[in-house]
């Protein structure tokens, strides 16, 4: 487990929680939360779902966050998305 400590300057960027496992099947991503319990299957990726992966880990801001999504998962609704894996605890 990769344990993520938290700064002044990166409070406000969304992260692939360090709770999380994740499985590539079908170009869709698997998350499994350990500490909620949930499994969530992402929408179809457009591109490399490690690329995806390594962004999330890295951390992304909260705005360019929509972009990312729609230009990275075939979804009509980029926040709906991000709402799903903030509320499961796939996202932090």
């Amino acid at each position: 487990m990769r344990v993520k400590i938290f700064t002044s300057e990166d409070i406000h960027l969304l992260y692939l929680s360090p709770y999380v496992e994740f499985s590539i099947e079908q170009n869709r991503i698997i998350f499994r939360s350990d500490l909620f319990g949930k499994t969530v299957l992402t929408p179809v990726i457009k591109g490399n779902p490690m690329e995806v992966i390594e962004q999330l880990k890295n951390g992304i801001e909260t705005p360019e966050a929509l972009a990312f999504f729609q230009q990275n998962f075939v979804t009509d609704n980029p926040q709906l998305l991000i709402d799903g894996l903030l509320q499961n605890g796939i996202l932090e």
